[in-house]
């Protein structure tokens, strides 16, 4: 089979879930992955067999079925890339989006200096504590929390991809509806809780809403700021002076995510676009 009728099948079975662009370039990272061909191969050498050994590694054909049953190809690679550091994931987090890495690189921008103490509520895969902790200053403190063991599990676990880490984020397992945060004072908590409500699901692809956790996904329809208002309660108590407040949201929330804030008492309330356009992040700060 050449690249380039390799390139034919992928579009006629994954069709139905993708867009031609999306299998162009889950066809790119198949041969890349599978076959160890550059992703430019698609292109620059269509004619080109494809390898008859994949020397051990999964059959891309085989990795192309998986996708068109609707399993996302980072849980098939085991990884996805999030602010340029590989994140080791499977189906007991979310795949990190684009939309979080500019959090991540909100945050960066207006905190660069002193002694940080973070909190990252509803941790996930670690993501967003990984990646901080790679930016900032080896003396900031992050920790990580989540209700899923499974997730605390691969949080603890991406250890392994920041070996230049010196202070590794800290996790642990808390039910923040139900349960308070340690009695410290933060400068930064940070947060992209579950924001889709369950009326959504009819609306997302079923490698998204039947392969990824719902209880990282979902909230009530009638409790759309279910976490952030659990979350805002508590770092009013638990912030430092002048401390700040970050939440990834949906975007058909922006404005009812704002007005909780100020009636939670915060001050320089922020609601910020994604590259898309779409309201995507709050920032807000204790007064």
């Amino acid at each position: 089979m050449t690249i380039r009728e390799f390139h034919a099948y992928a579009k006629e079975r994954l069709s139905c879930i993708y867009t031609g662009e999306e299998i162009r370039a889950l066809a790119e990272r198949l041969l890349e992955h599978c076959c160890s061909l550059p992703k430019y191969a698609l292109y620059t050498e269509p004619n080109r067999e494809l390898p008859s050994s994949a020397n051990g590694k999964i059959s891309p054909l085989k990795w192309v079925e998986e996708l068109a049953q609707g399993r996302p190809l980072q849980y098939l690679l085991g990884y996805e890339h999030f602010c340029g550091h590989k994140i080791n994931v499977n189906s007991n987090v979310l795949i990190p989006r684009p939309e979080t890495e500019e959090l991540v690189q909100l945050i960066l921008e207006r905190h660069t200096t002193g002694k940080l103490t973070i909190a990252d509520i509803c941790t996930g895969s670690g993501c967003i504590a990984w990646a901080l902790a790679a930016a900032l200053p080896p003396d900031a403190a992050i920790e990580g929390y989540d209700i899923s063991a499974g997730a605390l599990e691969v949080a603890i676990g991406q250890a392994s991809n920041f070996p230049a880490v010196k202070k590794a984020p800290q996790f642990y397992r808390i039910d923040i509806l139900r349960e308070a945060l340690p009695e410290r004072p933060y400068n930064i908590i940070v947060s992209n809780p579950p924001y889709v409500l369950q009326s959504e699901r009819a609306q997302m692809r079923r490698n998204v809403c039947s392969e990824e956790p719902d209880i990282a996904l979902f909230v009530p329809d009638e409790e759309p700021l279910l976490f952030y208002s659990a979350i805002a309660r508590q770092a009013a108590f638990r912030l430092a002076s002048g401390g700040s407040l970050y939440f990834e949201i949906n975007e058909r929330f922006g404005q009812q995510v704002c007005r909780m804030l100020e009636e939670e008492g915060f001050s320089k309330i922020e609601l910020h676009k994604d590259l898309f356009g779409k309201e995507r992040f709050t920032s807000a700060q204790l007064r």
